[in-house]
């Protein structure tokens, strides 16, 4: 299992996995982060990914 920090690259790939994961939601898309920075706070995204497969 690798944990790293996701990069415009894996987009893609992490709304794939949201889109079949129940739990899930808005707060956790890709662009929500976009958003979120409104006040000028970075946001950092991570994800674990297993034999190429995003998990987490």
């Amino acid at each position: 299992m690798d944990f790293r920090p996701a990069t415009d690259a894996d987009a893609d790939a992490w709304q794939s996995f949201l889109e079949v994961t129940p739990s899930g939601d808005f707060l956790h898309d890709w662009a929500w982060a976009d958003v979120a920075a409104f006040d000028g706070q970075p946001q950092r995204r991570y994800m674990v990914e297993e034999g190429g497969t995003v998990v987490a």
